[in-house]
């Protein structure tokens, strides 16, 4: 292929998509655009774990469109040997540093759903006939006496990588190929006269192909061509770069299962003593760049009481916040936008830099090929995957946050009964969805956004108003 294509978004999946048709389509001038600081960017605060079968959870396998997206991750874990190799030869840095193993504990510190979850991975990791054994003891543990495990898992295919290095490489591997790099961000795409993307810094670069990876920012980008992407939120996570004090730490990913409306407590080994905790997720109408004080005392907590009692000593090198694109329906948004030369590469929600690899060599096999490599399922104009019923939504949305109560410290009297929360928590569910079409059944985490954040009013109504339109 001959022409320009522009990259907008530095992220995980932007920059390996870069490097990747930059490697492929040497008749093409490759630019991406994105701030060097990456600020509240997904990647850039990620830790990162790369797992499949470790973020299972009881949804992930129970419908088509979910066991499509495992699919996804599966085959973009198989691309991450090679994957580094390639960064290496290409870039000419350093090794990046990275962990090979992974353990998980159940602790009944949350609620219900933690144990749902883990017996979930455990039925995925026996269907998909993947490598684990069952432990007496996770090396590194040391929780409180009553956060200690119920049961752990070990799973010795699943780990992690240092995303700070893991960009630094990719940037290497790019700027050796070729690709010219935009510190700035994208104002606005146009298609007339000719299809353009406006900068901050004031540049008008014209391509022949664009594509939009812009995480948590991307819907806003493109509904400047159409407004049949659906909106987006922005799934706000921190997290913690510690250095070790006291204690010999972990030198492996130890994690619980997915909590409800987040990732799961995790910690990740780095280099030289350091530690990466995390991570929390509170969906937001739009990206946050700043941590929130009570986001961090409830994470602090978590990691003291439930992984390492030592950790309490060790000092806080920083507080990252990065940005998780959330869809309606938390499936990715991956293709191109309809007739247009834009492609989408988003709404990845947790597993953007993990599925890094398979969406760039669908990006590559797509546009230097003419191949159709994604999952029609994921298009960027498709409809909301609906996997609930309205009365499964309310249930599942009132399940989940009494779950979340527990793990946050809620201790209730004798007289009462995890049950009798439900009533708290339904009528606020049972309010959002009377404002839905009857056959629409949010997925949980947005109906926390949308009962529990904080967030304007008109956030909501557009998505209600978005539904309406695909269901009525």
């Amino acid at each position: 292929m001959t022409g320009r294509i522009v990259i907008i978004g530095n992220g995980a999946i932007g920059m390996t998509a870069a490097s990747e048709l930059a490697t492929r389509a040497t008749g093409a001038e490759i630019v991406i655009i994105g701030p060097r600081n990456r600020t509240g960017g997904a990647s850039a605060a990620a830790g990162a774990m790369l797992g499949c079968f470790g973020e299972l959870t009881k949804y992930s396998l129970a419908t088509d469109a979910g066991r499509r997206k495992f699919a996804l991750g599966l085959d973009a874990h198989a691309m991450w040997p090679a994957h580094l190799d390639h960064l290496g030869e290409v870039g000419g840095t350093e090794p990046i540093k990275t962990v090979s193993d992974t353990f998980v504990v159940l602790n009944a510190v949350g609620g219900e759903l933690d144990s749902e979850n883990f017996d979930a991975m455990l039925a995925g990791l026996d269907e998909h006939h993947g490598r684990y054994e069952i432990v007496d003891s996770v090396p590194g543990l040391d929780p409180t006496p009553t956060a200690r495990p119920l049961r752990s898992l070990w799973l010795p295919d699943e780990g992690s990588i240092d995303a700070s290095q893991l960009l630094a490489s990719l940037e290497a591997s790019c700027s050796r190929l070729g690709v010219r790099a935009v510190d700035a961000e994208v104002l606005e795409l146009q298609s007339t006269p000719s299809w353009c993307a406006t900068t901050t810094n004031g540049e008008r670069i014209e391509a022949d192909v664009f594509i939009v990876a812009t995480g948590a920012w991307s819907a806003d980008l493109v509904r400047t061509i159409t407004e049949d992407v659906q909106p987006m939120v922005s799934g706000s996570g921190v997290a913690l770069v510690t250095e070790r004090v006291m204690g010999d730490g972990f030198n492996s990913v130890v994690r619980t299962a997915n909590r409800a409306g987040s990732c799961g407590l995790h910690v990740v080994p780095l280099s030289q003593g350091f530690e990466y905790y995390g991570a929390t997720n509170v969906i937001f109408e739009r990206p946050e760049t700043r941590a929130h004080l009570g986001v961090i005392n409830f994470l602090t907590d978590c990691v003291i009481n439930q992984l390492d009692r030592l950790a309490a000593y060790s000092r806080i090198d920083k507080v990252v916040v990065g940005n998780r694109p959330v869809t309606l329906d938390t499936y990715p948004l991956l293709g191109r936008v309809e007739d247009t030369p834009v492609f989408m590469a988003t709404g990845t929600y947790r597993d953007g830099l993990h599925s890094s690899p398979a969406i760039a060599a669908a990006l590559r096999a797509e546009i230097l090929d003419d191949e159709a490599a994604f999952d029609p399922v994921f298009a960027p104009t498709r409809r909301p995957i609906l996997e609930f019923t309205r009365a499964e939504a309310i249930a599942e949305f009132t399940h989940q946050q009494v779950s979340s109560a527990f793990e946050s410290g809620l201790s209730l009297t004798p007289f009462l009964h995890a049950q009798d929360l439900q009533a708290v928590f339904a009528p606020m569910a049972e309010s959002l969805h009377d404002r839905l079409p009857d056959v629409v059944g949010l997925h949980p985490d947005l109906v926390a956004f949308a009962c529990l954040s904080r967030k304007d009013p008109e956030s909501v109504g557009r998505i209600v108003r978005h539904l309406k339109g695909c269901f009525t």
